[in-house]
């Protein structure tokens, strides 16, 4: 059996486990450059920004926003994702059970008249 994939962005076909990896990847360098930033960062793109362009100096503020922005974008895209895989995981579980259980489905005409159809007497 193999393991299930899905598309993300219509590009990457990842498992379960790259995705996870991936995500948890992604985390973990957002908790490492949002300090950096706040100590370090703003001042310095700030100063940057004074000397080549003046009119952008405001928009370091919202920076932050931005930073949340993505962070929910994110969590909404890792529950979709996530329960993607949830849902091939289940339908791969029972590759081979029928649909509806045999006592629902109601017989054909062929299998209704076929001869073999009838006990043996």
């Amino acid at each position: 059996m193999s393991v299930p994939r899905i598309k993300v962005y219509g590009l990457l076909s990842l498992t379960k486990r790259q995705y996870v990896a991936a995500l948890i990847g992604t985390l973990l360098l957002l908790a490492l450059l949002t300090p950096l930033w706040f100590f370090y960062g703003h001042h310095l793109v700030r100063d940057f920004l004074r000397a080549q362009a003046p009119a952008l100096v405001p928009a370091v503020e919202f920076v932050p926003f931005v930073v949340l922005a993505a962070l929910v974008v994110e969590a909404i895209e890792a529950w979709i994702v996530l329960r993607r895989f949830a849902r091939l995981e289940a339908a791969s579980a029972v590759p081979n059970a029928p649909r509806t259980p045999r006592t629902l489905t109601k017989p054909t005409i062929k299998q209704r008249n076929h001869p073999r159809s009838e006990p043996s007497r």
